[in-house]
Formats: C-alpha cells, sequence, structure tokens
C-alpha cells in the first residue's frame, strides 16, 4: 500500500491509503519485543474510517475492560510471546477510499509509544478491533459522526492529524457539507502532514462535493488536485479517472481516453478500470473494444452489480439482446433486484408488455418505497391493453394513499386510454373532491383541448344544485347598453372593470364542497389588456369557460401551449371582454374547526358593478360568518328543508387604489368568514370558537405525535448532539445549529408531512418537527407553537380568531423552561439563536399539543421586544473621513449587524464570488456619499448567524465637499438611513411619497445607530452644521447629535422604526415627521477658510 511515514511525539507513525479501486487492501508487519522489555502485555489500538479487520498470528488475546476511547478507535490487550509475531491488517473500501493506523502501546497506560518498530509503525480511523469469543479478533462498526469540533493539530501529534483526516474525509461525504471548514482542515492537514498523498485527493473531493463552485472553477481545482497526485502516485485510480471525467466534462474524449486507457494497463484485474474504459468504450461507440472489456468483466461480475448493469447496457447498445438477456438474468441470479428494471426493458423491447409489467409489480410488493416499480409496471400493463388490472393496482394503491395525485391521476389515465368517458368524468370529479391540488388542466390536456366549447348547461357531475352560468355576452351588452345612462357611475378611467363576478358554495351533507366562480371583465385600455392577456385555471379547478368576447361580437377561445399552466387570450384589445368560469371541489371539516372560505368585496384598481356570493349548505349543517374591514351584512338569509342559504347581492363596488406600501389587503379589505357547523350546535360564538379550535389542535397533534416519534436516525442524531453539549441549555443550542446545517427546510410551515426520521435520513423536511424531536430525545423541554406573524399591526380579528388550519401557521420551537425558555425560527435563513423576525414579538401562538390537557389555554402570546434585544437587533455603523483642500476625501466605512434583517445581506455574500462581493460593497458605499469608490474591504462572520456580521471599507470620495466662493459645503453628509439597502427596507422618504392616502401604510421595522466623523482640512473650520433633533411617534423615534470638536464634525444618529400600520387619517402627521426628520439629516454642513 502507499505510505507516508512520519515520527510524531506519540511515536513514529505510517500511515497506509487504500486509494483506487473498490476492494480489500493489506498491511503486514512482524513484531518482536527486545529482550529487556518490561512486560509482554501489550495493547493494539487500532484506528480507521472504513471496515477494517485484524489478524494476529501467535499472541495471546487478552480480555481487558475500558480500552474503547473514541468512535474511530478500538483496542485489544495481547500478550506477545518471545518469537516474532506476525501481524495482518486487512481494510476493506466499497469507494476505494481508506485510511487506517495500528499502534502498539504499552498496556500500564504510560507513555504512548511505539514498542517496536521492526515493521513500521501504522495507520488510522473510525472502525477497529477488539477481542471476541475465543480470543478471535472481530470487526465493531463505529457510528459515523464527525469530531465535536475541529481538530486542533500540532505538528508532532499523530493521533489528532490522523483524526483530522477522518474528520475531513467524513465531512466532505455528508450531504450537507460544510466547504469553508473543510478548506481550513486541509490547511491544518498541509502545514502538520506536508507531502501526504491523500491532502491532494481530498482537495479534489471538497471541490467536487463544493455545489457552490462555478464548473469551470471546479474542474480547475480538481485538476491540479489529481495532477498533483499523479506526479507522486502515477498509477492512482481515483485521480486517473478523475482526469478523465474532467476531460470527458470539456469534450477532450481523446485526452480522457488516453487517462482511462492508463488507469486500465496500470489496473489490469482491478473491475474498476476495466468497467470505467468499457462504458467509455461503449459511449463513444467503438464496438470491438467495448465487447473486449465486456468479456473480461464477464469474469469478475460477481464483484459488484455495476459491473452486471454495465454489461447489459452495453450488449444491449449494439443490439445483442440475447446477449444482454442472459447478462441481465445472472446480474439478478448474484444479485437479487439489481436487473429489475433492465430485464422489464428487455421484455417491453421484445413486445412483452405483461410480463414486464408483472416483473415490475412484484418488485414493487417487495419493495415498496420504490414507486418508479409502480409507475413503470403500470404503463407496461396499459401497452398490453390489460386495463381492468391496472385498475385493480391502482385502486390497491390508493386505498392506502387515498390523496396521493399519481395515483389520482393514473385512474383517469387508465380511463381514457380505455376509451371510457363516463370513468373519465369519475375519475376526475373523485380526484377533485379528495385532492384539492390536483390539476387536471395540465394531465389531460389533449383530452380537454379537444373539446369545442365548454359545457354551459348544468355544471360538472353531481352539482345539480349549482345554477347555470349567465352567457357572458349579455352581460356585456346590458352595461353597454346602460353606459351614459343618468346616474351611471362613470368608469371610463379605469383600465379594467369587472362588470360581473359571482361566487356560489355549496356545501353538501357529506361535507364535500362544490364552488363555482364566474367572472366577465371589460378591457379599457392598453394596460388593461396587458394584464389580462393570460390566465392560470386554478389547479384545483376544472375550467368551465374561457373566452374573449370581442367588441366586434366575435367569440375566441384562449391559446394553449402543451407543458404551460397558463392560457392566452388572442387579439385582446380595448374594448374586449373577457370571461372565466371554473369549477373546484373540495371538502369540510365541521368538527376541525369547520372553516370554509371568505368572500372579499373590493379589488385593488379594479371597481365590480355587479357582485354575487352565495353560500348553500345542506340540511343538518349551518353556515357562519363573520365580517371585518366594514364588510357588508348579507342581503338575504333562509332556511327550509332543502337547507340553509346566505347572499351578498351588492352593485357597484369602488376599487381600492394600489398604493405605494400598503398593509396586505386582508388586513383591511372588507371581508366575511365563513365557517360550518353541525346544526343544533352551540350559538355562543365564544364556545363554538373554543370547541373549533380545540378540534385544530387536535388534528395536529395526531399529526405530529406520529410524525415526531424517536427512531434510529433520531437516536444517533442525538447521540452526536449528546457527546459535544453539556446541560439542557447547551444542548437546546447545539440541536438547533444541527438542524440549521444539515436540514433543508422543504416542508415550509405547517405542511408537515414527513416523518422525522425520514427528514434526518433525507437531509429535507420540516425543521421544526425535527428539533422538535431532537430536543426532547436530549431530555430538553420543547413545545411546538403556531404563531400568526403581525407584519401588519394586530389583526381586527386577535380577540376571537376565526377557527382555520391556516389562521397560525408559523412553526416556533420553544426550547427549555419557565423563564428560561427560548423561542426560535427555523423557517428563515441565517436565523439566530436567540432572536426572531420583528414581526413575531408578542404574536399569538396556538400550541397545538396542550389539546391533551383540558387546563392549559390553547393560546398565548411569544414574549414582547425589549431594551435587550432592541439593542442587540440594531445596524451599527461608523463612518470615518478625512476631508482633502480640493474637497475630495478618503476615510473608512465600518458596519456591524446582527439578528434576522441581516439574512438577505448573508445569504447574496454567500452566493457571490469576490468580484460580485465587491461590486455588493461598491453599490452601497456609492449610495452613502456620491461618487464614493471602495479601495478595499473586508468581511467577517458572514455564515455565523449566532454572531454579528461585521465589515469595513476603506473609500475614497471625489468632490465630497464642493467649492463655493472661499469655503467647501458637504451637500451630502450621509444619506438618511444607511442600512435601509442591506436590510431591504424603504427610505425614510420613500414611506411618504404620496399627500394623502385611502389605504393603511406598512411601516417596515429597522434599527440603526450613525456615527459621522469628518475631519476638516487644514486651513478650514466648521461653519454651519447640521440641526440637532429629537422627535417621536409610537413606537418610532429619531435623533440627530452634532458636536464640532476643532477641526471634527461628529453626527450621531439614531433610526429606530418598528412594525407600525399607519392608518389614512394618521398619516399627515405622520408625513410631517418624516420630512422633517429628512431635512434635518440631508442638511449640509460648511467648512469656512481661515
Amino acid at each position: 500500500l502507499p505510505t507516508w511515514r512520519g515520527r510524531f511525539s506519540d511515536g513514529e507513525a505510517t500511515f497506509f491509503d487504500l486509494q483506487g479501486d473498490p476492494g480489500v487492501g493489506f498491511a503486514q508487519a512482524t513484531i518482536q519485543l527486545p529482550p529487556n522489555a518490561p512486560s509482554r502485555d501489550v495493547v493494539m489500538r487500532v484506528e480507521t474510517n472504513r471496515s477494517l479487520r485484524v489478524f494476529v498470528d501467535g499472541a495471546e488475546v487478552l480480555a481487558i475492560d475500558g480500552l474503547r476511547r473514541d468512535p474511530w478507535e478500538r483496542a485489544v490487550g495481547l500478550r506477545l510471546p518471545a518469537t516474532p509475531v506476525r501481524i495482518t491488517v486487512k481494510l476493506a473500501s466499497s469507494d476505494g477510499r481508506g485510511l487506517f493506523r495500528v499502534r502498539l502501546l504499552p498496556l500500564d497506560g504510560g507513555a504512548a509509544r511505539v514498542l517496536s518498530d521492526a515493521g513500521a509503525g501504522w495507520g488510522a480511523g473510525p472502525l477497529a478491533a477488539d477481542a471476541g469469543p475465543g480470543g478471535a479478533v472481530t470487526t465493531f462498526a463505529a457510528p459515523l459522526g464527525l469530531a465535536d469540533a475541529p481538530v486542533r493539530l500540532a505538528p508532532g501529534d499523530g493521533a489528532a492529524c490522523f483524526r483530522a483526516l477522518w474528520r475531513l474525509d467524513a465531512q466532505i461525504e455528508r450531504p450537507r457539507h460544510d466547504v469553508v471548514q473543510a478548506g481550513a482542515d486541509l490547511t491544518r492537514l498541509e502545514a502538520a502532514l506536508a507531502g501526504h498523498p491523500t491532502l491532494a485527493l481530498e482537495a479534489a473531493r471538497a471541490a467536487l462535493a463544493d455545489g457552490e463552485l462555478p464548473d469551470t472553477e471546479r474542474r480547475r481545482v480538481t485538476r491540479a488536485s489529481w495532477d498533483a497526485v499523479i506526479v507522486a502516485w502515477p498509477t492512482n485510480l481515483v485521480a486517473l479517472h478523475g482526469l478523465a471525467g474532467v476531460e470527458t466534462a470539456e469534450d477532450r474524449q481523446d485526452v480522457a481516453d488516453s487517462y482511462l486507457r492508463r488507469a486500465y494497463d496500470a489496473h489490469p484485474d482491478a473491475p474498476g478500470a476495466a468497467l470505467s474504459l468499457a462504458r467509455h468504450a461503449r459511449v463513444r461507440g467503438r464496438e470491438a473494444e467495448a465487447l473486449e472489456l465486456a468479456g473480461r468483466l464477464e469474469g469478475v461480475a460477481d464483484r459488484g452489480p455495476a459491473i452486471g448493469e454495465e454489461l447489459v447496457d452495453l450488449y444491449a447498445a449494439y443490439g445483442y439482446i440475447a446477449r444482454a438477456r442472459a447478462a441481465a438474468e445472472r446480474l439478478d441470479e448474484r444479485f437479487p433486484g439489481a436487473a429489475t428494471t433492465r430485464l422489464a426493458e428487455l421484455d417491453r423491447a421484445r413486445g412483452a408488455h405483461r410480463e414486464g409489467a408483472e416483473r415490475l409489480l412484484r418488485a414493487f410488493a417487495l419493495e415498496p418505497e420504490h414507486l418508479e416499480h409502480l409507475r413503470a409496471g403500470l404503463q407496461g400493463l396499459r401497452a398490453a391493453g390489460d386495463f381492468a388490472t391496472a385498475k385493480k393496482v391502482v385502486d390497491e394503491y390508493l386505498s392506502n394513499r387515498p390523496q396521493d395525485a399519481w395515483g389520482l391521476a393514473e385512474q383517469v389515465r387508465i380511463a381514457l386510454q380505455a376509451g371510457d368517458a363516463g370513468a373519465v368524468e369519475a375519475a376526475i370529479d373523485h380526484a377533485l373532491t379528495v385532492h384539492p391540488d390536483f390539476a387536471p388542466m395540465e394531465l389531460l390536456g389533449d383530452w380537454l383541448a379537444g373539446r369545442p366549447n365548454p359545457p354551459r348547461g348544468p355544471l360538472a357531475t353531481g352539482a345539480a344544485r349549482l345554477d347555470d352560468i349567465a352567457d357572458g355576452r349579455a352581460i356585456v351588452a346590458r352595461y353597454l347598453a346602460s353606459r351614459g345612462a343618468e346616474g351611471s357611475p362613470d368608469l371610463s378611467g379605469y383600465p379594467v372593470v369587472t362588470l360581473y363576478e359571482r361566487r356560489v358554495i355549496d356545501v353538501r351533507a357529506d361535507g364535500s364542497v362544490v364552488e363555482l366562480t364566474h367572472r366577465v371583465h371589460l378591457v379599457q385600455t392598453k394596460s388593461g389588456a396587458d394584464s389580462l392577456g393570460d390566465f392560470r385555471p386554478p389547479s384545483a379547478g376544472a375550467l368551465l369557460s374561457a373566452r374573449t368576447l370581442k367588441a366586434d361580437g366575435r367569440v375566441l377561445w384562449p391559446e394553449r401551449t402543451r407543458g404551460k399552466a397558463d392560457l392566452s387570450f388572442p387579439e385582446l384589445e380595448p374594448g374586449d371582454a373577457i370571461e372565466t368560469a371554473w369549477l373546484e371541489r373540495s371538502q369540510v371539516a365541521p368538527v376541525d374547526g369547520g372553516y370554509l372560505s371568505a368572500f372579499v368585496f373590493g379589488a385593488w384598481d379594479v371597481p365590480s358593478l355587479e357582485v354575487r356570493a352565495e353560500v348553500r349548505v345542506a340540511p343538518g349543517l349551518e353556515v357562519r360568518w363573520r365580517g371585518f374591514g366594514g364588510a357588508p351584512e348579507p342581503t338575504s338569509a333562509r332556511r327550509d328543508a332543502s337547507g340553509q342559504r346566505v347572499a351578498w347581492d351588492l352593485d357597484m363596488l369602488a376599487a381600492m387604489p394600489r398604493e405605494p406600501l400598503a398593509v396586505g389587503a386582508r388586513s383591511f379589505f372588507p371581508f366575511v368568514d365563513l365557517t360550518v357547523a353541525a346544526a343544533g350546535a352551540s350559538t355562543d360564538p365564544i364556545a363554538a370558537d373554543a370547541v373549533a379550535w380545540r378540534g385544530v389542535a387536535e388534528g395536529y397533534v395526531g399529526r405530529v405525535l406520529r410524525l415526531t416519534a424517536a427512531g434510529t436516525r433520531v437516536r444517533e442524531a442525538a447521540a452526536e448532539i449528546a457527546r459535544r453539549a453539556g446541560d439542557d441549555a447547551h444542548r437546546a443550542r447545539a440541536a438547533f445549529g444541527w438542524v440549521t446545517d444539515e436540514i433543508d427546510d422543504t416542508e415550509r410551515f405547517n405542511a408537515f408531512q414527513t416523518p422525522v426520521d425520514a427528514v434526518i435520513a433525507q437531509k429535507k423536511g420540516s425543521r421544526a418537527l425535527t428539533l422538535l424531536t431532537l430536543a426532547r430525545a436530549l431530555g430538553v423541554p420543547a413545545e411546538l407553537l403556531l404563531c400568526a406573524p403581525e407584519r401588519d399591526g394586530t389583526p381586527e380579528d386577535v380577540a376571537a380568531p376565526t377557527p382555520n388550519t391556516n389562521r397560525f401557521f408559523y412553526p416556533i420551537v420553544r426550547l427549555g423552561a419557565g423563564a428560561d425558555a427560548v423561542p426560535v425560527d427555523l423557517s428563515r435563513p441565517f436565523a439566530p439563536f436567540d432572536a426572531l423576525p420583528f414581526e413575531l414579538y408578542g404574536a399569538r401562538c396556538l400550541a397545538p399539543e396542550r389539546a391533551l390537557d383540558p387546563t392549559r389555554p390553547l393560546f398565548e402570546r411569544l414574549p414582547e421586544l425589549d431594551a435587550a434585544l432592541l439593542e442587540r437587533l440594531t445596524w451599527r455603523f461608523d463612518v470615518r473621513l478625512r476631508i482633502a483642500p480640493d474637497g475630495s476625501a478618503t476615510g473608512t466605512v465600518a458596519g456591524a449587524a446582527y439578528g434576522p434583517g441581516t439574512a438577505g445581506l448573508r445569504k447574496a455574500w454567500d452566493a457571490s464570488d469576490e468580484a460580485r462581493r465587491r461590486l455588493i460593497w461598491q453599490q452601497w458605499a456609492a449610495s452613502l456619499v456620491p461618487g464614493a469608490d471602495v479601495r478595499d474591504d473586508a468581511t467577517d462572520d458572514v455564515k455565523a448567524a449566532d454572531a454579528p456580521m461585521r465589515w469595513k471599507l476603506t473609500v475614497d470620495a471625489a468632490n465630497f465637499a464642493v467649492t463655493d466662493g472661499a469655503d467647501r459645503v458637504v451637500q451630502h453628509l450621509l444619506k438618511p438611513m444607511l442600512g435601509s439597502d442591506l436590510d431591504s427596507v424603504p427610505e425614510l422618504a420613500q414611506l411618504v411619497t404620496v399627500p394623502a392616502r385611502r389605504t393603511p401604510l406598512r411601516v417596515l421595522p429597522h434599527l440603526e445607530t450613525t456615527r459621522l466623523s469628518l475631519e476638516a482640512p487644514p486651513g478650514f473650520a466648521w461653519g454651519a452644521v447640521p440641526p440637532e433633533l429629537v422627535l417621536a411617534r409610537g413606537p418610532h423615534r429619531f435623533e440627530q447629535r452634532v458636536k464640532v470638536d476643532g477641526p471634527k464634525l461628529v453626527v450621531t444618529r439614531t433610526v429606530r422604526l418598528l412594525p407600525d400600520r399607519v392608518e389614512p387619517a394618521d398619516y399627515p402627521a405622520f408625513r410631517a415627521l418624516i420630512q422633517e426628520v429628512v431635512q434635518a439629516f440631508e442638511a449640509r454642513a460648511r467648512l469656512i477658510k481661515r
């Protein structure tokens, strides 16, 4: 084996590498104790990063306890005879990467020293050997966890060097590797193990694993690393194959071929070398060479399934179907299940669709997690024309997964291919009922496009209680006839007018819901036509009408582009109208909150002439409504034997102007929340809401308890975290860091679907549930809270929120108990452990698991912002400039920021290369000081979310002070808020761009403190300076302090904007305050010539 040898404080050691073809490597040494040895009893300590066995010939194995020290180490006691002892280390490596070290140490635990180097000291890792029954040395698999902290390397410490190699090896293997840390580890190892052949290979692996490296840079780094390996180790299989891959990616096939040929010539008996060369020959069409290599691979096909798979593909590629089938059958015999898909492909190639389908379905029955077998098998059944069996298989599949979108779509496909129109309609109707996100428009594009005119008669199957939709042409004609008449509104100034909008919601006795939406829009300007040119049918809807009603009387159907969800309305011009209508199906559960929907009475920039909203419920149910934002009461309500009907028939709803920085529409638009309850239920709204909310909470509880069951993966992760943390506080923080580093938050907010054990295995899913489960496994008190962020101020229904599973949706995990409990946010990138987004402070939350304890309240509020938090979340800037006599300035701009507000800046910085990063600072500096140019920059702690991000720029600014006679005038000291661009919040002046408002203004939070120090040039003194200022309104506060000390002018500013909503009536006073602040912050400073 290739080796690297050195002397360390813990003895001489040789690190053995097994780099190259998967297989087994051996290292041997002969050990003999010197005549004056104080004892023949020694400890053999083994470290390794791959599966390993040790054979000792002639030594007695001692049963000694307490010799295991670390996960990557095992030890065994040996009694050596006076005669030489032969020790053999056998290292198995499935991926061609192995490393080990073996040492003989005194049994008495004295100084770590090699007793004899007759054969060599040896080499290292995390799996090792212990004494087994009968004195045999057996293999133990240690958990593959990283070291708790970066290994501190001392050049003389061989054990630490080995552990760092092992840490690096495991680190790069992880799905969410830390490229920066891997680079730091490589740098330290290069200093301690200069010349070690593994380091260049690890550098190449780190570059390949770095998803943020551009392809060209990745190829450059890996090429340089593998070239360095080839210099020291010309026959290294990994490096030769790596260089071949780089050349293939750059389309230099002949050069790639030369590297693969060198690898094969150096390792003619290595299956991996022959396999890679055969694959390359097949892809390049060199049939004779590929077949020759295939003959060699036939003899080693039992070494792994990849060889058999290549043989099947190679023979099939050149038309040797009989050989391909024989190779596939041998592969399936040696490695059961490995050839399933290839045998099925060969079955289909010869027309045996049913045989291939049955093969795939048998494989699916054995491995139900492989859904690809089921899908390909059903495709085969459909190709064979066996629709009855296909339907039976899908029905069985859906009995376990009733809402699976693919299964629902497959039902429709089978019915379509069978030509059963009735079954097609029934399958679509069923899919839309049980899966609201099912999209038949996309899945059945050809079938739907074949319908010349969407039905205008009775609406879909089972919807007989809904009326027919009106004809849009008659609606347009009615409006045109009345336009200009006395008393009719003048709507000519609007780009679009809604002539008619109708919504009907029909709730059936079984809780199923059918909802009709019908709209007719009149286009009056070119911009209105552009805004309505494309229409995306609701993903859960059955489209009934989508057409252009031309002003000349023509009716045009929309254009559909295959694969595109949007429909395009052709020839849309001012004077035309657009008519759309669709049907949606869903389900309502009265025992689970009973939330149905909402009617919103208003639209941005579009007036509505006729609005008809109606809800109907079957006997045995009743609908309840609750209005907000000044919503109108129903115009009619009745109950009879057919059920209950409540309607709003409204005329002329004014357009809501779309003003800059307005709060969300739902926070002030008039709307009505609709819920459904069993008839005769409590009429007390408070009691009814309490029952409904408890039902919502119980629904969450069942799901959360099922998904957070602690399995093997949870226990392993918890054990890894526990090894590096002590008390509950440290464990809570360590668990939070582990989850944010390791798990992609792909199940956002309250979409809890995947068991936590599977989340940890796949490295993606719900971070909140993962942290909740890990914390409890670590013994840390933890509770899940679902909160409602208050970005637009306290909502109108805060005292009595409408029961709805999505009313409280933002997951927060509270770690700890009592006064020490910490609520943490995992839904945003670079979220620190001890700070939440501003809109969550004081927010109301639902604690679902409290439904199990009737004595505890379901709701509570998160802590409010306090002075300490405000201080910690403040952006801090320090600008120091020295003005030259010609008016130019030089100096530094420093900043520091912490908390969720820095996420955007950290993310942009982390995703940029050096040039882009410099551009970020250049653009920002130029916005602070006109004409500023960044000469140098330094940025720290970008990825450390629990530490402030810090930066310091060296800047030049030409014409910072302009000439005014003999004086100099600084026209722009600094812009009013330095951090607005970095924090993605509006400038102060942008808050008050309009003189008056009809909609509430949203004030986004931002805290900053700026210290500006200007040094006057020689011969000048400060004359006029900006005014001092202290202004406050509500939660907002602004200060400007000014001090002149000789040649120095020091201006200190404080801006404190907190989440707020400014009502239209309060806007004039708020605008006057902001204008006064901006005027003071933008005041000039004058330098007087002395």
